[in-house]
């Protein structure tokens, strides 16, 4: 029994010292997070805490850690969807302030951001398609021969699109072909 007892006490007292040779301590592994966020790996850094958190439930600083991780994410994800809508990638600041709103739900400026940016990728979508719509009609008149009216639909595109390449150079050759004017 005093053998059983002797045992159990060297494992109580040893194992903590042995799992630390094993694993890292919580202070290298908090270190190796901080890491992470530096480098914009958030996803590795709020693994890296959750892991801490699971394995060191003592460690007080992961959940103010945490919280502090969120706030960066979301202050990244609205500069992020400020740039990319400078930018005109609508697609990737719809992205962006989806990101910033997963993040932060609750908060009305993040909501109205993710909202103006919908609606503005919306109405470029929108453009797209009537310039789309509208050059692709000018070409069927083209190649049918009706010049006046592929003249009309390519001027609508470079009325909805002003450097649209294709309805220049259409808009070029029918002058060439018909003596009309230039827009």
């Amino acid at each position: 029994m005093k053998k059983i007892i002797g045992i159990l006490a060297f494992l109580f007292l040893v194992s903590p010292a042995l799992a630390d040779v094993v694993s890292p301590s919580a202070s290298a592994l908090i270190k190796r997070a901080e890491k992470f966020q530096k480098l914009g790996l958030m996803t590795l850094a709020r693994e890296q805490y959750l892991y801490i958190q699971r394995v060191y439930p003592q460690e007080k600083s992961v959940l103010r850690r945490l919280d502090n991780l969120s706030r960066n994410e979301v202050k990244l994800h609205e500069h992020n969807t400020f740039i990319a809508r400078k930018l005109g990638a609508l697609k990737l600041a719809a992205l962006e302030a989806q990101k910033t709103l997963e993040a932060d739900p609750a908060n009305p400026r993040l909501k109205t951001l993710y909202q103006d940016v919908m609606k503005e990728l919306t109405l470029k979508q929108s453009l797209e398609e009537q310039v789309s719509k509208e050059y692709l009609a000018g070409l069927s008149f083209y190649q049918s021969g009706k010049w006046d009216k592929a003249l009309e639909c390519f001027v609508r595109t470079l009325n909805l699109y002003p450097t649209h390449a294709g309805a220049l150079r259409y808009i070029e050759k029918i002058d060439e072909r018909s003596g009309h004017m230039k827009p």
